[in-house]
């Protein structure tokens, strides 16, 4: 038979190969053209055990071919199978825009002069999908065709043997069919040789199909996450879980099958560099991935990832109401990944970087809709959030009450205008539990401000914040006001900080104590060309209270300040850094009222922004340049909230060693709206270049909607070679979560429990056993890593640990939701060496992990290799070579006699026989003839 195969990834290579080896021609279709040649030139993109011997026979044989020329290769096929993504949407259903795409297409290529055609749905799909299909295709075909549900049931590892020699085969013939009899003897035909071993062919409706196919896996999670939970009481309680699973599985209503204790079933994710917004004290902060994890809290191991549950908010965006809200995180996650990457660029130069399996949120025909990354092409539209959330920004800050505690032991408050002095009789006494000699306040209006904060809290001292003022040096001290209201002047100072400040530490003399006085001074560098913006920057300072100092240059003018409050106030409680490199938006801006956005945007262009002009001066644009990434997408956000969008171009500069990020602002509107961010110095030049428009012509590049802005993908370029590393993602309470310079970006987690739940929800059945099931799942922690640290009596350094296996399963190189990953990563932590070994997963893991760990991490040639001198032996991955090893060499080759099962490989008996320490997971533990505590001293 005629064959077409559209989509070449897992199910469609598999599928098309398959075929093939039966004698069918098949031609194989899809749009990357990158990965069309490198199947024409025989190189799989993935491993699975004897695919490539058929598929390298086939190919040469020509009875598998490849194109992206649809049309060329359904026009002769009489069966033309889908077998394209299906990402899950924000709500975790499955996401039908590719597949509804391509039939389409399908549908406009089938004339009056097609033949008959079969069209089956190879994806794993939600129920009513085939219904969808054969609407969307029906709308422009004018030939004979029939849908049919076809599902695939194929296990990774061992899926060229599922396909060939299948345990059923699901067919489901769609309620509409014009001939269902004909449909359905063609796929008997189809599938007769694979079915010579009387395995049944099942002839079903559509629906029934497309939820066997959810329903089978969902009940494999089931009984997965099950007896997990029955080996954690197992383990509690004393029992054996391998006891309780032969008498559970022996009743015929249930069976055998899948019901094995394990570490849970369970990737996509974005780079630990990749920046989002959180809200840290009801104001938002740019903050990277890593960043995140890095801070703290519980780890829990899965087998697909470490995860945490932080107690933390992010801007985050409702895709039913199309605007940013606010959304608590309900995971953050961690994973080893070794593969390439997806970088997607906009005609606005705004990026998003993702691994192949990320669900992307794109606007499609005037809807959101969710694409797996890897399906994603240029002209598709990705969105920028425009406006945020309300929320009211501070009207002043009281430094007295955000200082940290090692800053408010030093520091001092006076006033100005004698209150101390007029109070002192009523704090007298309480003043001399505290100092030597009270009396300094009464002459010098000064005190502690421990004491000042004692006395107030007593009713002694009456005195606010906007009366005094802080320092922290007696004598020549530099005075700051305690009270700062967060006005234009503010935001327009901090502005010109992110453009031309920076903060350094200098050591000073030696006090009374020996110990060296610490100076931090604040500087603002302008050229001698702009004494406006050097005037109001010190009218400011002046006005908080601050003396500085001025330094000259080569045309420049710095303006310093020696205050450790000032920098606390910028550096630690704004974070806006300290040099050009760590620069970020300040703590409450993206709060903050227009104006004063517009204020902030004021003083960060009359430093580093420039007005150049176009077209012999007819036109203009604004530019912005910082060498800081985070300083860059925080503008562009704040930039967007006020109904500006910006492009953006990293460039390396002259004599640079690290990118620069140029923002540009053009359009008449655009212009009009920032006419003032130069102030009065270059405002009469922008006026007249926006008078001279004689029309309003829509700017390129990007589209403005009530409450977001979508921008066009220019290009989509896949990182060259294999990319090893940690990629990190969140879950959110809305799915999603606004990164970098505003782009509206998807979470990403394992879809076909959750699709199954969200099919229940569409059709008013809630599915509360899997929701529970996929909360066990989530739960299900390695066992391992804390008996190894008990056996060990709590200390794992220096430890030799060998390891049998790396792959998530038997039979394949796929690592990405390995156990063992995680397993090693904890164990190389806690100070331990790890030596491995898996039959076909060591190079992968090389790459991931080689450069980090050095020799801590090392592989063997055989798996008895690795066993010689290490403390114990740690069973990960189930591979049939480790099944009947030589005890005895085992025995022998190992320091103690220890093993950690994690796949309960061996029966306790042979343990016991054979003397060995045996940990294994809802079982009883087995100990060797030897004492423990000697076994590891």
């Amino acid at each position: 038979m005629k064959l077409a195969v559209i989509g070449t990834g897992y199910v469609g290579l598999v599928a098309g190969v398959c075929f093939a080896e039966a004698g069918n021609d098949v031609t194989c279709v899809d749009v990357n053209l990158e990965k069309l040649e490198r199947l024409r030139a025989g190189e799989l993109p993935i491993y699975e055990p004897g695919l490539e011997h058929l598929f390298k026979r086939n190919a040469r044989e020509e009875r598998l071919l490849f194109t992206h020329d649809l049309a060329g290769a359904i026009k002769d096929a009489e069966i033309i199978f889908l077998a394209l993504p299906t990402p899950p949407g924000a709500d975790g259903a499955a996401d039908l825009k590719y597949v509804l795409g391509a039939s389409t297409d399908i549908g406009k290529l089938l004339t009056s002069s097609s033949t008959y055609k079969i069209i089956v749905t190879k994806s794993t799909v939600p129920v009513g999908t085939a219904d969808k299909v054969r609407a969307a295709i029906a709308q422009h075909a004018q030939s004979e065709f029939d849908v049919v549900s076809n599902p695939e049931f194929l296990r990774e590892g061992v899926a060229v043997d599922d396909f060939l020699k299948p345990e059923r085969v699901v067919i489901g013939i769609n309620e509409g069919s014009t001939d269902p009899t004909r449909a359905e003897r063609l796929m008997r035909d189809l599938y007769h040789p694979f079915l010579m071993s009387g395995n049944p062919l099942l002839v079903m409706d559509a629906r029934s199909a497309e939820l066997t196919k959810y329903a089978a896996n969902s009940m494999l999670a089931l009984r997965i996450s099950f007896m997990n939970d029955i080996a954690t009481l197992c383990e509690r309680c004393g029992a054996n879980v391998d006891k309780v699973r032969l008498g559970v599985g022996l009743d015929s209503r249930i069976g055998k099958r899948f019901l094995f204790a394990g570490t849970g079933y369970g990737g996509s994710c974005f780079s630990g560099n990749e920046r989002l917004w959180t809200r840290e004290n009801g104001a938002l902060r740019s903050r990277t991935l890593r960043e995140l994890w890095e801070t703290g809290g519980e780890v829990t191991h899965d087998k697909a990832c470490d995860w945490k549950t932080p107690q933390l908010d992010i801007l985050a965006f409702d895709c039913e109401k199309g605007e940013a809200i606010i959304a608590p995180v309900q995971a953050l996650t961690k994973r080893r990944y070794a593969g390439a990457m997806v970088n997607f660029k906009t005609a606005m130069g705004r990026t998003l970087r993702v691994t192949p399996d990320h669900p992307v949120i794109v606007r499609e025909d005037g809807e959101l809709a969710m694409r797996l990354a890897a399906t994603i092409k240029a002209g598709d539209e990705l969105l920028l959030c425009t406006a945020l959330p309300t929320e009211n920004a501070p009207e002043t800050l009281d430094l007295t009450s955000i200082l940290p505690e090692e800053l408010n032991s030093i520091s001092h408050i006076r006033c100005q205008d004698g209150h101390f002095s007029a109070q002192y009789a009523s704090y007298k006494t309480s003043a001399k539990e505290f100092l030597k000699y009270p009396e300094e306040i009464k002459f010098g209006n000064r005190m502690p401000l421990h004491l000042w904060k004692t006395l107030r809290e007593r009713g002694e001292l009456v005195s606010t914040s906007p009366q005094v003022q802080l320092y922290s040096a007696k004598g020549a001290a530099t005075y700051l006001n305690a009270h700062i209201p967060l006005d234009t002047d503010f935001f327009r100072l901090i502005g010109y900080f992110l453009a031309e400040g920076f903060i350094h530490c200098e050591t000073g003399r030696p006090n009374s104590r020996g110990s060296h006085a610490l100076r931090e001074r604040i500087g603002w560098s302008f050229g001698e060309h702009e004494p406006i913006y050097i005037a109001d920057l010190r009218r400011i300072l002046q006005a908080w209270g601050l003396k500085w100092m001025e330094s000259r240059g080569p045309g420049a003018v710095t303006t310093v300040v020696s205050s450790r409050h000032l920098a606390f106030l910028i550096r630690d409680y704004l974070n806006c850094g300290t040099r050009s490199e760590n620069k970020a938006l300040p703590r409450h801006v993206l709060e903050a009222a227009p104006e004063l956005k517009l204020e902030l945007l004021r003083g960060a262009f009359s430093g580093d922004g420039s007005l150049t002009l176009l077209q012999n001066g007819r036109n203009a644009m604004l530019e912005y340049a910082t060498v800081s990434r985070s300083l860059a997408d925080g503008l562009c956000l704040l930039l967007q909230s006020v109904g500006i969008v910006a492009s953006v171009k990293a460039r390396r500069m002259n004599k640079s060693t690290q990118d620069a990020f140029i923002l540009r602002v053009n359009g008449k509107n655009q212009l009009a709206a920032l006419r003032d961010v130069f102030g009065p110095v270059r405002r009469a030049k922008i006026d007249e270049i926006i008078d001279g428009y004689q029309r309003t012509i829509k700017q390129r590049g990007f589209d403005l909607h009530e409450r977001f802005a979508s921008v066009k993908i220019q290009s989509v370029i896949w990182d060259e070679g294999e990319v090893s590393g940690e990629v990190f993602s969140l879950e959110s309470a809305t799915g999603t979560a606004i990164i970098g310079s505003g782009i509206v970006a998807h979470n990403c987690f394992p879809k076909d429990v959750q699709a199954l739940v969200a099919t229940g929800r569409e059709f008013g059945a809630p599915q509360s056993l899997l929701e529970a099931t996929e909360s066990i799942n989530q739960r299900q922690k390695k066992t391992l890593l804390p008996r190894m640290e008990a056996h060990f009596d709590g200390d794992l350094t220096g430890r030799t640990f060998a390891m049998w296996g790396l792959a998530f399963k038997p039979n394949t190189d796929d690592i990405r939701e390995a156990p063992a990953l995680v397993l090693i990563e904890e164990l190389l932590e806690r100070g331990a060496q790890v030596v491995a070994y898996d039959p076909e997963a060591m190079d992968a893991v090389e790459r991931t992990y080689g450069s980090k760990f050095g020799d801590r991490l090392r592989f063997g040639k055989r798996h008895y290799d690795v066993c010689e001198g290490a403390d114990a032996l740690v069973i990960v991955t189930e591979w049939p070579k480790f099944r009947e090893p030589d005890f005895a060499f085992l025995h022998e080759m190992l320091n103690y006699p220890v093993i950690f099962d994690g796949r309960n490989v061996y029966d306790l008996e042979t343990m016991h026989d054979k003397g060995f320490t045996y940990y294994s997971i809802g079982r009883p533990t087995i100990h060797s003839t030897a004492n423990v505590k000697e076994e590891v001293a």
